[in-house]
C-alpha cells in the first residue's frame, strides 16, 4: 500500500498542449497544468510561475533543448522500475508520469529540427 496515493495525470491533455505550443512556436499557449508538470522535470529550474517560464522560453528551440537534456526525458522508465516510487505515491500516478515523459519524447522529436 502506498503512503500518499497521487492521482494521476491527465496525460492526453498535457501532451495536446505541449505539441500545440510545439505546433504554434508559440509558448503563450503553454497552460498552466503542462507548465506545472514540465517544471517538475529534473534540470528545469524555479520560475516561479507560468509568466516566468513563458518569459524563459519565448524561443521554442531552448525548451526542446531543455527538455531533451532531463534526466527525465532520458529515464522516465525509473518511476515505474523503482519500487521507492510506488510506494511513495501510487503505482497509476507513476505509469501517467512515464507516460507523460515518453510522450515528451516523442513531441521533442517531431519539432526538434
Amino acid at each position: 500500500m502506498s503512503k500518499q496515493t497521487i492521482k494521476p495525470l491527465n496525460v492526453k491533455a498535457l501532451l495536446n498542449n505541449l505539441n500545440l505550443v510545439m505546433k504554434t512556436r508559440n509558448i503563450d499557449k503553454l497552460n498552466k497544468p503542462t507548465y506545472t508538470q514540465v517544471s517538475l522535470m529534473s534540470g528545469f529550474i524555479a520560475h516561479y510561475n507560468l509568466y516566468g517560464f513563458r518569459d524563459t522560453y519565448r524561443c521554442i528551440g531552448d525548451l526542446i533543448c531543455d527538455l531533451a537534456n532531463s534526466a527525465d526525458f532520458r529515464d522516465a522508465e525509473r518511476y515505474i522500475r523503482d519500487p521507492w516510487f510506488a510506494e511513495e505515491y501510487g503505482t497509476d500516478y507513476c505509469q501517467s508520469k512515464v507516460d507523460f515523459y515518453n510522450g515528451i519524447v516523442k513531441i521533442v522529436a517531431i519539432y526538434n529540427n
